[in-house]
């Protein structure tokens, strides 16, 4: 990706259930059932061999809305993918809000440009409208807890 030199690797997951995610109503609107786990499972297959940890970007706060984005789901998945396949699974901003990411961000040299926060994703461009996008604009604008 970009300056950081890391290559993108797109997956595609068929046949999920969206339920209300689909058409954005009810207060599980963002809630598609192990996500995380398998979007995990399908990073764990493609490390495998070439690399012993996969890191995903679950940082604090999420873990009230999504149970894969608890610390004890996150220990017990990486302890599962490390004895069956020799790949551990990280997530380093779990304990920094997004505003704490934003500004390690900043503190790397990183630029909002350099970040993805999208669930309708245009191509290969975020939308900028979904929640998550706005979210992010907001902690990166503001440096605020979203």
């Amino acid at each position: 990706h970009g300056r950081t030199g890391t290559t993108l690797h797109t997956v595609h997951a068929f046949g999920l259930r969206l339920g209300a995610m689909a058409d954005g109503s009810g207060d599980d609107a963002r809630i598609v059932p192990a996500r995380n786990a398998i979007l995990i499972a399908a990073a764990v297959n493609h490390a495998a061999g070439v690399a012993d940890e996969v890191w995903f970007g679950a940082h604090a706060g999420d873990d009230a809305a999504y149970p894969d984005c608890r610390s004890s789901w996150v220990a017990a998945m990486s302890d599962a993918m490390r004895s069956a396949y020799g790949v551990g699974v990280v997530a380093p901003l779990a304990g920094l809000t997004k505003a704490g990411v934003v500004a390690l961000a900043r503190e790397l040299g990183i630029s909002r440009d350099d970040t993805w926060s999208c669930y309708e994703p245009i191509g290969t461009t975020p939308c900028r409208t979904c929640a998550c996008c706005i979210a992010a604009e907001l902690a990166w604008s503001t440096g605020r807890q979203t």
